[in-house]
């Protein structure tokens, strides 16, 4: 059975100064991330003629960069020093949201501006993510990196709660344009705070480099023989699938199948916000009671049950209202707790060293499902409607489950001790 060191706890973890300066940063521009969300997609609506098609393809140009250099950046983080990899994503990030409500004062905006903004975001996301879960084991020690991450899943899940209905206050006062500007500028908050991290990253050594194809091979090569990663890997890409599916009818089934209201949509939504909140918060003290692969393999079921509750939505208003509230609360309770202790699980397997490319290699295949799900979810709620591609979706992310349970991960209790370095 792997043991652990205590888990930190939350407190200590903010007394490390420079995680507080990375975390503060971040947890700012993480709001006026999901600010844009909702701002750039109206940017292409109301100001320059977007349709379906349009907002489609400015949709996937904004994932494409996570199939096209996913990869690649976890190489390239490893090679380089990974505080610098984040301040020059941060950088880069505020330089080309910016671009767009200085070209929108200049009557210069058009939609291939979107496009070539929405490509360079995301390029740029791939990296700063690889390189700050990379990061985040070098400036916490093994005890507290759970409780680093929990804060980290809390700020997401905040900015996620938070973020929405911000963007529907300033829109309207500042239009879509000057919404998206705060987000620029909160990404040179998040610069700023990152430059006073006073510890620095030892240099990567350049006597280990092979050539590109080699390092990232070797990425992959190591989490193709930890069991452990090939089957949170594996139970995360099923359970990615099956929830762009239903991602995909979900707004059609309430809509048009079951008729609710908007106040009643947002009700659904919002409470979704406000359990994952409250998971984050979680996170770090469930698993002390369960152990870390009993609550991985809990929480994974508990996400698949509660997509289940949505095709069974039916029966009087009331109670097709109370079954989706609890599929949200269910699903968005479980998922940072799910989050948080399998990303703190897989820094704590990985050598420093690699950290770039384990990072890299999950968050490829873990998000390359996601489109696949997506257009699978298109294809059977054609062919089967949205219940039925609901109900599909459900199956399989119950399904998920079953690549934890064999698997020696039902024997971890906590985080084992930090691995040394290999090669």
């Amino acid at each position: 059975m792997i043991t652990s060191p205590e888990l930190g706890h939350g407190r200590s973890v903010l007394m490390g100064g420079d995680f507080l300066r990375l975390w503060s940063g971040q947890s700012i521009s993480m709001v006026g991330t999901r600010v844009t969300v909702l701002a750039l997609p109206l940017t292409a609506i109301l100001l320059l003629g977007a349709g379906p098609r349009e907002i489609g393809l400015l949709n996937a140009l904004q994932f494409a960069p996570y199939l096209l250099f996913g990869l690649l950046a976890g190489v390239w983080v490893d090679r380089l020093e990974r505080r610098r990899v984040v301040i020059a994503t941060n950088v880069g990030l505020a330089i080309v949201i910016g671009s767009l409500p200085v070209a929108h004062l200049m009557s210069l905006l058009r939609l291939e501006q979107l496009y070539a903004v929405g490509f360079a975001a995301g390029t740029f996301t791939v990296f700063f993510t690889v390189a700050y879960q990379s990061y985040l084991p070098e400036l916490l020690p093994p005890g507290r990196l759970v409780a680093g991450n929990r804060w980290t899943e809390t700020s997401r899940s905040a900015a996620e709660a938070v973020g929405p209905g911000l963007a529907g206050v300033i829109i309207p006062l500042l239009t879509a344009p000057g919404a998206i500007a705060l987000d620029a500028i909160s990404y040179v908050v998040a610069t700023l705070s990152l430059l006073t991290i006073r510890r620095r990253q030892a240099p990567p050594s350049a006597g280990r480099r092979g050539g590109i194809r080699r390092e990232l091979v070797e990425g992959l090569a190591f989490v193709g023989r930890s069991s452990i990663l090939r089957s949170l890997l594996m139970c995360g890409a099923i359970a990615n699938l099956s929830t762009s599916m239903q991602a995909t009818v979900a707004l059609l089934y309430m809509t048009r199948d079951l008729r609710l209201p908007v106040a009643q949509i947002g009700l659904v939504l919002a409470s979704a916000g406000a359990a994952s909140l409250a998971g984050a918060l979680v996170g770090e003290a469930v698993p002390r009671r369960l152990g870390l692969g009993r609550t991985l393999a809990c929480m994974q079921l508990a996400i698949g049950l509660g997509s289940l509750l949505l095709p069974l939505a039916a029966g009087p208003a009331t109670l097709i209202l109370a079954l989706l509230v609890l599929s949200s609360c269910i699903q968005g309770l479980a998922g940072p707790i799910v989050n948080i202790n399998q990303i703190s699980l897989r820094q704590s397997l990985t050598p420093g060293r690699l950290q770039g490319r384990v990072s890299a290699t999950m968050r490829f295949v873990l998000w390359g499902t996601m489109p696949a799900g997506s257009a699978l979810g298109g294809l059977l709620g054609v062919a089967l409607g949205a219940r039925a591609t609901l109900l599909v979706g459900g199956l399989a992310a119950v399904s998920s489950v079953a690549f934890l349970l064999p698997s020696p991960l039902m024997g971890v209790r906590g985080l084992p001790a930090p691995v040394p370095e290999v090669g």
